[in-house]
């Protein structure tokens, strides 16, 4: 008697659960792409989009358009308008016949913060040095190597156009500065030695001028 029971209780059990609807709303159904799921009478049915419709689901950037084949399944097909994003500034993606493709900004574009595109895809700091900060001077000058701004120092010892006393000129210290440095003994010089009037003579080594056996020192 008690295996009967038992038995009973479980198949009413059963019975019950068949009796229990699927579903109670469309939202209780799942669709894919390409089948619309429904809820129909407390059961879900699947309804497959047409052929060629757009499918519920598409990524970005591919290329590439989900259709729908009519049966349920999705399709592929070429969308040049789903163009992929393009992280550099100096590179223009795009799509031909379903493929994604890459072009390089024109050299000179500008990019990033004050950076040029270099015509390969990379955004430098320059193309040219008159383009980099600051000046050029006679012991110093802009560089632009690789795309990146930099400094030439003129050798020490190269002469400038700056004025010096008699005897001395102004020359580079190497280091983009300058220093004053001695003219060679036997450099020829001029010196005012009386009011209105100049005497030649000739450098000591040591930055004085020698006038007929004396010397006169200009600093």
């Amino acid at each position: 008697m008690k295996t009967t029971l038992v038995a009973f209780v479980v198949f009413a059990v059963a019975c019950a659960k068949q009796l229990e609807p699927e579903c109670t709303h469309d939202a209780d159904c799942a669709s894919t792409p390409c089948l619309a799921a429904a809820c129909d009478d407390g059961a879900c049915v699947a309804v497959a989009l047409a052929e060629g419709a757009i499918a519920d689901e598409q990524t970005v950037g591919t290329c590439m358009l989900a259709t729908c084949d009519g049966s349920g399944n999705v399709v592929d097909v070429a969308d040049d308008d789903n163009v992929p994003a393009s992280s550099n500034a100096c590179v223009v993606t795009g799509c031909a016949a379903g493929a994604a493709t890459a072009a390089d900004v024109a050299a000179g574009s500008a990019c990033g913060s004050g950076g040029v595109c270099n015509g390969a895809g990379d955004c430098v700091a320059c193309l040219v040095a008159d383009a980099c900060p600051g000046s050029d001077t006679a012991c110093a000058a802009r560089t632009c190597l690789g795309g990146a701004c930099g400094v030439a120092y003129a050798p020490p010892g190269t002469a400038t156009t700056q004025p010096a006393a008699a005897c001395q000129q102004v020359v580079c210290d190497g280091s983009g500065g300058t220093t004053t440095a001695n003219l060679p003994s036997g450099t020829g010089c001029t010196i005012a030695t009386t009011p209105g009037e100049d005497t030649a003579g000739s450098c000591d080594g040591d930055g004085n001028c020698l006038v007929a056996g004396w010397s006169i020192t200009k600093n």
